[in-house]
C-alpha cells in the first residue's frame, strides 16, 4: 500500500476489490459527472477477509469536479458503497484516517499582545463555518490558546488543512491539525469466530482448512509444539482453533452448526460462535499511544478504541487513545512463546537445519527471532524438525 498520491484535485477510493476494472469505476464516476475524463492509478494490492483490494487514485483536472463529486456521496460500485477520501500530503497528521475533529492551536507570540487582537471563539467559529456547519467547539486549555472544532463529515476536516493548515485570522497564525473525536473513537464491534475443541494433537491447519473451507491465514491453533512434545500439558490432551473473519453473526453461527460433529482423525471436534477473544498482542501499538498513521482498514494491527481516549487513568489499558491523554501507557509484558498460538507450522524440516538458516530462508527480520521457533532443539541425523511461527497478528500481516 506504498502507492500515494499528493494532489487536491485526487480523491481516493477506499477497499477497491483488484476483480474491479478502471472502466466500471469510470462509468459510475460519469453517472454523476457526466463530462469529465478522471485519470485512474491503482494502489499496491492488500488482503482483508480472503479478498484482495487496493485504493483506486482518481484525479480531475479541477478542484471543482472533487468538491461536485463529494456532494454527491455515498459511491457505490456494484451495488457495494465505497468510501472516498481526498488525498492529504504524508506529513499531515493522520492524513489517512477519516476523522471529524479539528485541532486548533493559536500562536501564543501574536496572540494577545494586543487586547483588540487576541482571537477568541467567535473568530475561530467564522473561519471554520467557511467550509462547513460546526456541531461542537471548547476550548482545551486554560490559556484558550488550543481549541477542538468537531463538525459533521470528515470531508469538512480535509477540505480546511488542503486549504491552508496555517492560516491566519486577523494577523495572529493559527495550526490547524485532523485530530480524533470520541465518536470517531467508538469502540469497534468485535466479530464472531468459530471456536473449535477437541482437535487432534497434531492436527494440522490444512486439516482445519479442508473441513472449514477457509484459507489458512484465517486459523489460529493452540497450544503450540509443548503439546506435540508432551502428549498433555496442564491437563490439556487435545488442541483448540479459532476460525476468523467467517463473516457477520448468523453467518458464523450457521457454518459452526454445520461442522460441529465432524471428525478429524478419530476425534470429534465441537464448534460454537463465540465473540473474537481479545488478544493484546494483535492491537496496535502505535493507536494505543495515538499516533498510528493508518486507518483501521490499512493497519496490520486492530484499532479497537478505549472508552475514554483523553482521560483512562490505566497505564496498562491496551486500547486506542488520544495524544492528549496525560496518563503514560506502560509497555506491555514479554510474550511468553511457549503460551503462544501460531498461524504457521512447518513440517519436514531437515534435521540439520538451524534456527539461523531458518530466518535467512523465510526472511525474517533478526528483531523478530524469537516468532520462530524450531523443534526438536537438539541434532538428530533422523528426526525431522518442525517450526512454528509465532505471533503472526492479522492475515494480511502473515500474507
Amino acid at each position: 500500500m506504498s502507492t500515494t498520491v499528493n494532489n487536491p484535485n485526487t480523491l481516493i477510493l477506499q477497499n477497491v476489490s483488484k476483480q474491479i476494472k478502471d472502466s466500471v469505476i469510470l462509468a459510475q464516476i460519469k453517472k454523476i459527472l457526466p463530462n469529465i475524463a478522471p485519470r485512474i492509478k491503482r494502489g499496491d494490492p492488500y488482503h482483508q477477509n480472503g479478498e484482495e483490494y487496493q485504493r483506486a487514485f482518481v484525479t480531475f483536472d479541477k478542484l471543482e469536479s472533487v468538491d461536485e463529486f463529494m456532494k454527491n456521496r455515498p459511491f457505490s460500485i456494484n451495488g457495494h458503497e465505497i468510501k472516498v477520501t481526498r488525498s492529504l500530503p504524508s506529513t499531515c497528521p493522520l492524513f489517512n484516517q477519516s476523522v471529524t475533529g479539528l485541532k486548533i492551536k493559536i500562536d501564543k507570540s501574536s496572540n494577545g499582545q494586543q487586547s483588540n487582537k487576541k482571537l477568541n471563539e467567535y473568530d475561530l467559529k467564522n473561519y471554520c463555518q467557511k467550509f462547513d456547519r460546526v456541531l461542537q467547539c471548547q476550548w482545551t486549555n486554560n490559556d484558550h490558546t488550543e481549541a477542538l472544532f468537531i463538525f459533521p463529515d470528515y470531508d469538512s476536516v480535509d477540505r480546511i488543512i488542503l486549504c491552508n493548515p496555517s492560516p491566519q485570522i486577523r494577523g495572529i497564525r493559527i495550526s490547524l491539525e485532523k485530530t480524533r473525536t470520541a465518536e470517531d473513537n467508538a469502540y469497534c464491534e468485535h466479530p464472531y469466530v468459530i471456536h473449535v475443541t477437541n482437535l487432534p494433537t497434531c492436527v494440522t491447519s490444512e486439516e482445519v482448512s479442508s473441513v472449514f473451507r477457509v484459507p489458512i491465514a484465517k486459523i489460529i491453533l493452540y497450544p503450540c509444539y509443548r503439546l506435540e512434545r508432551n502428549c498433555v500439558v496442564n491437563g490439556r490432551s487435545s488442541s483448540e482453533a479459532w476460525i476468523k473473519n467467517v463473516g457477520d453473526k448468523q453467518t458464523t453461527q450457521n457454518l459452526a452448526e454445520k461442522i460441529s460433529g465432524y471428525f478429524i482423525c478419530t476425534n470429534k471436534i465441537q464448534c460454537e460462535a463465540i465473540l473474537e477473544p481479545i488478544n493484546e498482542q494483535e492491537l496496535c501499538e502505535n493507536f494505543r499511544k495515538g499516533i498510528c498513521q493508518y486507518s483501521w482498514t490499512q493497519c496490520h494491527y486492530k484499532h479497537y478504541s478505549c472508552y475514554e481516549p483523553d482521560t483512562c487513568k490505566d497505564e496498562y489499558c491496551c486500547f486506542g487513545h488520544n495524544q492528549k491523554r496525560t496518563t503514560i501507557s506502560i509497555d506491555r509484558p514479554q510474550y511468553r512463546s511457549e503460551d503462544a498460538r501460531y498461524r504457521v507450522k512447518i513440517s519436514n524440516l531437515p534435521p540439520h537445519i538451524t534456527h539461523d538458516d531458518l530466518m535467512k530462508r523465510l526472511g525474517i527480520p533478526w528483531k523478530f527471532s524469537c516468532q520462530l521457533i524450531v523443534q526438536p532443539t537438539e541434532q538428530n541425523a533422523n528426526h525431522p524438525k518442525l517450526a512454528y511461527l509465532i505471533r503472526q497478528p492479522l492475515e494480511n500481516k502473515l500474507r
